[in-house]
């Protein structure tokens, strides 16, 4: 059917900005190099019927070169827009895709700013942004205590089947990142499946919150039932134990 759509489009010699509006949809469903070439070369051709001040257009735009893989068009286009939480979701979903969480934790900073609230498609990628990012300076320039805290509450708003493990573990980190021992203590505690990344996350956490006899008992009770995990003595800096333990 989209190829179809493509095909009727290219026999239009003048098309109509509803007709582009229907290409930049079929582009985006199709999210491949040609869709995005198409794209492109639709823009150049029909250049005068483009305004940005077309929000349907606009939005149909901005979605296809996302969809499609180009965010950095994308972004120039967005700073272009009358923005709305979907236009922000949907760029923060781009530079998932992308893995680029610095991207996302700008434009996150920038959302705040436009005084936009982040809803349940966004906030999942800020934590994983910010549970991908070590560097203490640019976690200072983004007041990511506060955001992990917003992160926190949203998460515990989140619909149970909207939460896997990487949800879980993403959390955690950012539990960790502001020093939220109580809190950390509380999500892992009503985690009802807990697998072996999860408590290695939790215990790299209170080791480095130095409750070391905490971080041995979890380790102590994931034994009780699996074999013995390497990388948790050495999240722990329990290296002296290891040889003990793996001969």
């Amino acid at each position: 059917m989209t190829n179809k759509a493509i095909d009727l489009f290219n026999k239009i010699k003048n098309p109509d900005e509803i007709i582009i509006n229907l290409l930049f949809n079929v582009c985006a469903q199709l999210g491949t190099k040609e869709a995005l070439n198409l794209v492109k070369n639709s823009l150049k051709r029909n250049s005068k019927k483009f305004f940005h001040s077309n929000f349907c257009l606009s939005t149909s735009l901005f979605d296809a070169l996302i969809k499609c893989g180009d965010c950095s068009n994308a972004e120039i286009l967005f700073s272009k827009m009358t923005k709305s939480v979907t236009h922000y979701g949907n760029l923060v979903c781009g530079f998932n895709k992308e893995n680029n969480p610095l991207k996302i934790l700008n434009l996150f900073k920038q959302m705040k700013l436009d005084s936009f609230e982040a809803d349940l498609i966004i906030y999942p990628c800020i934590i994983k942004s910010s549970s991908e990012i070590g560097d203490d300076s640019i976690f200072n320039c983004y007041d990511l205590n506060e955001m992990d805290i917003q992160a926190i509450k949203l998460y515990r708003e989140m619909p149970s089947e909207l939460i896997n493990e990487v949800t879980h573990i993403c959390v955690l980190n950012a539990c960790s990142h502001s020093g939220l021992v109580d809190e950390a203590r509380s999500i892992f505690k009503n985690i009802q499946n807990k697998r072996e990344k999860i408590y290695v996350t939790m215990i790299d956490f209170l080791s480095h919150a130095s409750f070391f006899d905490e971080a041995q008992e979890l380790t102590d009770e994931y034994e009780r039932y699996h074999s013995p995990v390497l990388s948790m003595y050495f999240e722990k800096g329990l290296r002296s134990n290891v040889q003990s333990i793996f001969p």
